[in-house]
């Protein structure tokens, strides 16, 4: 309530103004909301202004007469007015009034911190101050309302409040009693996780929330085949079994007068351990068609003595897989009603210390048939191959196609329905019906890698004109002409640079010195016709030497087509599509040329094959025989075509035969090989040339395991320019075998 108002009540409006009055306003539960100074007027009527009037009384006191304010109503308008009567009265009907103090006994814990004392609640709420006192200092002591807590026991504290108002208010008091009892330590211990046959270990001890307190700790296990603790040193733990143990750790304080004995308690978990990988084996793990198969299983792997069974595991592709035990037999049938795949597992059972292992499951495939064809192609005569019905995972050799054709090509190979290629005679594991397109490739191109080549140049053939051009790369200068009317008209024809010389080792040798490497292919349609007339390439190059030769390679068949008569130019005729390689004569240096190592030509050069079919070899002759000797020796002759520096394949396979027969006869001391070479305008020095074919019959012969002494000579010229005179001849020397 905030101020009295007194004002004139005039002709039904009210003319209002403040003004102290000296009457004491009281609520009827004795509360004194205000005190004034001024004096109201006996016997007249007052109208007293206030926001809150309900249960209000009016006490006058003039000089020594208690003037009593009743008949307290409400204004009758609602301006929040109380409207009274003054009646004189000796007796105040309202004395001084004893407020009230409220507040609860208290427990606290020996070595609590000092702490405030929370204040009684006064009713009536009013102004004024507390004093405290404590019985018992020595339990607790108080400075003010702060209480420092001492030994165990109890005080009573009793508080006196002193009211602002006297004249109202009477002072009062009140007491509560503290009881200060023995502490209880508190503590954390998270429970712990071991592994079946873990080491002893040793128990950590439970971490204080409260202050650290000066004790001891001791241990007991509930569960002691899970966990056994030391007699003597309870903290030491022995893991058992798999399993939980709730540990008790009991904690009792040295100062037993003022803190109490604890238990805190915790679970440790064994767990069980993971057995060993275990592996299933099957022994079949196909079967063709559907149906049922007898099948038996093994596992390795495990631990411990838990039971081994076998199951189907979900996830295969095949319906209906079923073991026709399913349990912990190792002889069984597995079934299934649609191909595919079935997944067996073998699953080891858990033990007391073990968990279950399950093995990586093994896949059973039902094969559906297969069916592989062979398509010919854009062959033009032959038979396809047959193909065949086979299942997956069957391997099959793929035909070799000996029996199509077409004029002008080659068979390379062939391609399934996926692009891949197979060669033919290779082997591979079918997986799914497939067909095999036979691959056609020019014979110009056959055996040419598609990387190796580079087209240059093309022409298309028109009737009645001659096709071609010349095209250079700045060093070297390349001119075909193809006559009018010697291809067919529409006949595409393409000039290529040929990167690699593999082709040409391979058909003519390894040991020469290729510079120039071409191809000129041309295609009508599906077919390679035949020029009626010769078509020419010229190939002008600084790196062509007089004598070089050019050969003309088409499939297996190799040809001299040309022979530098100067050097930087060499022309070509030919009238099939041809690869075109350049062979550099041999130069030999002023020492006539070294021999050794398996074969090179001697000088700056290799030798050069050629074309021309080798002279048989000499059927092996006896040469002597002394008379009661046991010494013998044998011969035979190995025939090389013109500058030739390697045996070919006719004549290794002659002296491997001549060779087993010598040692067959006689234990071999030692093999005389000598090299005879006729002079020629390439070769007028043969001496290099004799010596590098002694040296690769040398080779052949050490190849056959002759560990005995090899004697390798060049022999120089026959002097003679025939065939019969370019030869190895080779003796061995040995003792009779009896």
């Amino acid at each position: 309530m905030t101020n009295i108002m007194y004002g004139l009540w005039l002709k039904g409006w009210m003319s209002n103004f403040r003004i102290t009055i000296g009457s004491a306003l009281y609520t009827s539960a004795g509360i004194k909301p205000q005190q004034n100074d001024a004096a109201l007027t006996l016997g007249a009527n007052q109208t007293l202004f206030m926001t809150d009037y309900s249960n209000l009384r009016a006490v006058q006191k003039i000089g020594t007469t208690i003037v009593d304010l009743v008949d307290l109503t409400a204004d009758p308008w609602g301006n929040n007015s109380i409207t009274q009567t003054v009646s004189t009265s000796l007796l105040n009907p309202f004395p001084k009034v004893t407020p009230t103090l409220s507040w609860s006994d208290a427990t606290k814990l020996y070595g609590d911190s000092s702490y405030n004392l929370t204040a009684p609640i006064v009713s009536p709420a009013v102004a004024g101050t507390f004093a405290y006192s404590s019985a018992t200092p020595s339990v607790i002591a108080l400075n003010n309302d702060s209480a420092t807590v001492g030994v165990l026991g109890t005080s009573v504290i009793t508080a006196t409040f002193t009211p602002t108002d006297l004249d109202a208010y009477e002072v009062a008091t009140s007491t509560i009693t503290i009881t200060v009892q023995k502490a209880s330590p508190t503590f954390s211990w998270p429970d712990v996780t071991k592994n079946y046959g873990d080491s002893v270990f040793t128990l950590t001890k439970p971490t204080f929330l409260t202050k650290n307190t000066a004790g001891s700790f001791s241990y007991s296990s509930a569960t002691a085949g899970v966990i056994s603790l030391n007699n003597v040193y309870t903290d030491s733990a022995t893991v058992g079994t798999a399993g939980s143990s709730i540990i008790s750790a009991i904690f009792t304080p040295t100062d037993s007068t003022n803190y109490q004995t604890v238990t805190k308690t915790m679970t440790v978990t064994v767990n069980k351990l993971s057995q060993t990988a275990v592996s299933l084996y099957v022994s079949s793990t196909s079967m063709k068609g559907l149906g049922s198969k007898a099948i038996t299983f093994s596992t390795t792997g495990g631990t411990d003595t838990g039971t081994v069974s076998y199951s189907v595991k979900a996830g295969g592709t095949a319906s209906g897989c079923t073991l026709s035990n399913a349990n912990t037999s190792t002889a069984d049938t597995i079934t299934a009603t649609s191909a595919g795949t079935c997944l067996i597992q073998a699953v080891k059972a858990a033990t007391n210390n073990y968990a279950t292992e399950t093995s990586t499951a093994v896949t059973f495939n039902f094969l559906s048939a297969q069916t592989i064809a062979y398509d010919s192609g854009t062959a033009t005569s032959g038979t396809t191959p047959t193909g065949g019905t086979y299942y997956a995972g069957d391997t099959i050799t793929v035909s070799s196609g000996s029996g199509l054709s077409k004029p002008g090509f080659k068979l390379n190979g062939w391609k399934n329905n996926s692009n891949v290629s197979y060669a033919a005679g290779s082997t591979f594991t079918i997986s799914t019906t497939d067909t095999l397109t036979a691959q056609w490739r020019q014979a110009s191109l056959f055996g040419i890698a598609d990387a190796d080549l580079t087209e240059v140049q093309n022409w298309n053939v028109i009737n009645g004109f001659s096709a071609g051009g010349n095209i250079g790369n700045g060093t070297d200068t390349f001119t075909v002409t193809v006559p009018a009317n010697a291809l067919t008209a529409g006949t595409a024809v393409k000039l290529y640079a040929l990167s690699s010389s593999a082709l040409a080792q391979s058909k003519i040798g390894s040991g020469n010195t290729y510079i120039l490497n071409m191809v000129v292919s041309w295609l009508y349609g599906q077919t390679v016709p035949t020029a009626t007339s010769a078509v020419t390439l010229r190939i002008e190059s600084p790196s062509i030497k007089k004598d070089a030769i050019a050969y003309m390679i088409i499939g297996d068949t190799v040809t001299a087509v040309g022979t530098a008569t100067q050097d930087g130019v060499i022309n070509t005729y030919f009238t099939e599509d041809p690869v075109i390689t350049v062979v550099n004569p041999v130069v030999q240096n002023n020492n006539g040329g070294g021999g050794g190592g398996g074969g090179g030509g001697g000088g700056g050069g290799n030798a050069v094959v050629t074309v021309e079919k080798p002279v048989e070899v000499v059927v092996p002759v006896e040469i002597s025989k002394p008379e009661g000797s046991k010494l013998i020796s044998m011969s035979t002759k190995v025939y090389f075509g013109l500058n030739a520096s390697w045996i070919n394949s006719l004549n290794i396979k002659s002296v491997k035969e001549f060779m087993a027969k010598v040692s067959s006869r006689a234990s071999i001391k030692e093999v005389t090989i000598q090299g005879f070479t006729q002079p020629t305008a390439i070769n007028p020095d043969p001496l290099g040339l004799s010596k590098a074919r002694a040296n690769s019959v040398a080779k052949l012969v050490k190849g056959l395991g002759i560990t005995n002494k090899v004697v390798a000579v060049g022999k120089g010229n026959e002097k003679k320019n025939v065939p019969s005179s370019r030869y190895v001849l080779v003796t061995v020397t040995g003792e009779a075998k009896s």
